[in-house]
C-alpha cells in the first residue's frame, strides 16, 4: 500500500496536470454548444432518423449514405445518436452528446497512447495541444458519422499495442476492447470500412506470426466485432447484398475528376501532407486540399495579383508540408526498425500498418478526398510533434529545451486564438446561410416559415437548385416534429397555388422590395432576413 502511495505521490503532477488539460479541452469543446451547434444538411437528415427511434421503435439497420452514392455505411452513429436523444431528450443538440464525449476522452487517451513511447513530459505536451486543437474541437461539436473516430481509431491502435506488449498479462481484456473499437471503428467512414480491416489483418498476421497473440486471440476480436456489425449483416441478408450492390454502382459511376489513378494519388498524398500541417496550424476556408499545380488550380488564379509576394505565400506553406511530412514518416519508419527496445518498435510499427492501409484506401476516391477526411488520422501530426520534440529535448542542452517549449507554447497560443476568432464569428452567426449554419439560426427560419404558412399543414419552398435540397432538409427536421411537411420546388412549372409559397435567397444582391416581382414566383409579399438568407413569402400570379 505504501508502495502504491508513492508512485501515486510521484505521479502527482501528471494527475493535476492532465487534469487540467481535459478540463480545458471539455471546456473548448462544450462552450455554447446549444446555440453554436453545426446542423447543416446531414446532421438533420440523421437527427430525423435517430428522432424516429425514439418515437417509432424503428431501428435502421444501415447508417448514413456515403456522400452522393446509394451506399450507406454502418448504423452505430445513429445508434450514438439515438442514445442521446433517450437518456437526454430528442433534440439536435443532445443527440450530439456520444460525438462530444468521444472528442473529450480523446484527450487523456492521446496521453495514454503517446505515453507507451514518449515521456511523460512530451506527452502531457502532446495531450495540452490536442486538447486546444481547433480542428479535434470542431470535429467534437456536432453530429457527424466520422466525428468519433477520433477516439475509436486511438482505442484500437492502444489495444493492438497492448496486446502486442508480451509483458501484459491482461490480453483478454485487450482483446474485447479491440473487437469493441474494431467493430465501431468500421462503421464511421467508408475508408475506416475497408482501411481497417486491411490494417488488421497486416497486423495480425504479424503478431500470430511471432507469438505475440495466438489465433484464438484474433479470432476473440473478430467474433466481437462482427456481432457489433450484425445489423448490416442481417440487412445485406434481408435486402440480398443490397447495400453491397450499391457499393459496386458507386464504384462504377465515377466522375470525370476521378479520371486517372495517378492523378488520384498526387492528390491523397499532397492533401495528407497539407493536413499533418493544417491540423497543428489551422487556417480560414482550410478545407479544401491539393497539389497546388494542377491546371485546374493554377487557373484559379487571379493574374493581376501574382506579384513575388503571392507565390511567396502560395508554394512555401506547400513545401512547409511536403517536408513536415517526409520527416516525420521518416523517423516514424527509422523507430519501428531501429528503436532499441521491441515495444518501442511495435508502437510505431502499428501506427505505420494503420496509416499505410488507411493511404491505399484512399487513392480510389481520389479528388474527393478533403481535409475533413483527415479526422481519422488527426493524431498523426502530434506524433510528428512529439517525435520533434523528443529530438530537441534527448541531451537536456539548454537552448534546445528553450526552443521546444516555444514551439509547444506557440502552437497552443494559436489554437486558442483560433478558436477565440471562430467563436466570435459564432457569436455574430458566422456563417449563416442556406447550407452552413448552426441549430439555433436553422430552427429560428423554420418557425418563422411555419408562423407565416399557419394554418396550412404544408408549404412550399424555392430557390436557387444547388442551394435548395439542403436547406430544405435543415428546415425539414423542425417542420416535421410539428407535423407539417416542406415541398421542395425544384421547377417553378410544379407549384401548387393553393399552398403558401416561400423563395429562399442566399445574399440577396438587391434590396427585398414588397411588393415587386420576384422571378417567375409571384409578387412578394413579405421580406425575412436570417443572417445571409432572406426568406420571400410570396403572392402567387
Amino acid at each position: 500500500m505504501e508502495q502504491g502511495y508513492n508512485r501515486l505521490k510521484k505521479q502527482r503532477y501528471a494527475i493535476i496536470s492532465l487534469f487540467f488539460i481535459i478540463a480545458l479541452g471539455a471546456f473548448l469543446r462544450t462552450y455554447n454548444f446549444h446555440d453554436w451547434l453545426r446542423f447543416n444538411a446531414d446532421q438533420a437528415r440523421d437527427a430525423s432518423v435517430a428522432r424516429t427511434m425514439v418515437e417509432k421503435n424503428d431501428i435502421p439497420l444501415l447508417g448514413p449514405v456515403a456522400g452522393g452514392t446509394e451506399f450507406r455505411i454502418g448504423p452505430i452513429s445513429i445508434y450514438f445518436q439515438f442514445l442521446g436523444a433517450w437518456l437526454f431528450g430528442a433534440t439536435p443538440d443532445r443527440m450530439a452528446y456520444a460525438d462530444l464525449l468521444f472528442g473529450i476522452l480523446s484527450v487523456p487517451l492521446i496521453f495514454l497512447f503517446f505515453r507507451e513511447y514518449f515521456s511523460r513530459n512530451i506527452a502531457l505536451s502532446s495531450a495540452a495541444l490536442y486538447a486546444v486543437s481547433f480542428f479535434a474541437i470542431q470535429y467534437s461539436r456536432f453530429a457527424w458519422n466520422s466525428n468519433s473516430s477520433q477516439f475509436f481509431v486511438l482505442l484500437l491502435l492502444y489495444a493492438i499495442i497492448k496486446i502486442a506488449d508480451k509483458n501484459d498479462s491482461k490480453k483478454l481484456v485487450w482483446a474485447v476492447i479491440s473487437g469493441i473499437a474494431l467493430g465501431v471503428a468500421i462503421q464511421l467512414h467508408t475508408l475506416l470500412l475497408f482501411g481497417v480491416p486491411l490494417f488488421f489483418i497486416i497486423i495480425a498476421v504479424h503478431l500470430v506470426k511471432n507469438k505475440r497473440v495466438n489465433i484464438l486471440h484474433v479470432a476473440f476480436i473478430i467474433a466481437i466485432a462482427i456481432v457489433i456489425n450484425l445489423p448490416q449483416i442481417i440487412n445485406e441478408i434481408n435486402t440480398e447484398q443490397g447495400n453491397t450492390t450499391a457499393f459496386y454502382d458507386a464504384l462504377n459511376k465515377k466522375t470525370p475528376k476521378q479520371a486517372t489513378m495517378g492523378g488520384n494519388i498526387l492528390h491523397v498524398v499532397t492533401c495528407q501532407a497539407q493536413a499533418n500541417v493544417r491540423i497543428l496550424l489551422p487556417q480560414a476556408g482550410q478545407e479544401s486540399c491539393g497539389f497546388p499545380f494542377t491546371k485546374d488550380n493554377l487557373k484559379k488564379i487571379d493574374k493581376k495579383k501574382t506579384t513575388f509576394v503571392f507565390w511567396v505565400a502560395y508554394i512555401v506553406p506547400f513545401i512547409f508540408a511536403v517536408l513536415f511530412s517526409i520527416a516525420g514518416y521518416y523517423f516514424m519508419v527509422y523507430r519501428a526498425f531501429k528503436a532499441k527496445e521491441e515495444r518501442k518498435r511495435i508502437f510505431f510499427a502499428v501506427i505505420f500498418a494503420y496509416c499505410i492501409s488507411l493511404l491505399l484506401v484512399s487513392f480510389p476516391f481520389g479528388r474527393e478526398i478533403s481535409l475533413r477526411y483527415f479526422i481519422l488520422t488527426a493524431f498523426i501530426p502530434y506524433l510528428f510533434m512529439a517525435l520533434f520534440l523528443e529530438w530537441l529535448t534527448r541531451k537536456h542542452k539548454m537552448k534546445k529545451l528553450i526552443l521546444a517549449l516555444l514551439v509547444v507554447g506557440l502552437v497552443f497560443l494559436y489554437n486558442i486564438y483560433f478558436c477565440v476568432q471562430t467563436f466570435r464569428g459564432y457569436a455574430n452567426n458566422r456563417p449563416g446561410n442556406m447550407i452552413d449554419g448552426n441549430m439555433l439560426q436553422a430552427q429560428k427560419m423554420a418557425e418563422y416559415l411555419m408562423a407565416q404558412a399557419h394554418p396550412a399543414s404544408s408549404f412550399q419552398i424555392g430557390g436557387k437548385k444547388t442551394e435548395l435540397g439542403r436547406f430544405v432538409g435543415r428546415i425539414s427536421y423542425f417542420a416535421e416534429g410539428k407535423e407539417m411537411s416542406v415541398i421542395e420546388i425544384e421547377d417553378r412549372k410544379y407549384i401548387d397555388t393553393e399552398l403558401p409559397l416561400f423563395v429562399a435567397v442566399n445574399e440577396m444582391s438587391k434590396k427585398c422590395e414588397e411588393g415587386s416581382s420576384y422571378k417567375d414566383y409571384g409578387i412578394i409579399e413579405k421580406c425575412k432576413r436570417f443572417n445571409d438568407v432572406t426568406i420571400l413569402k410570396m403572392t402567387q400570379n
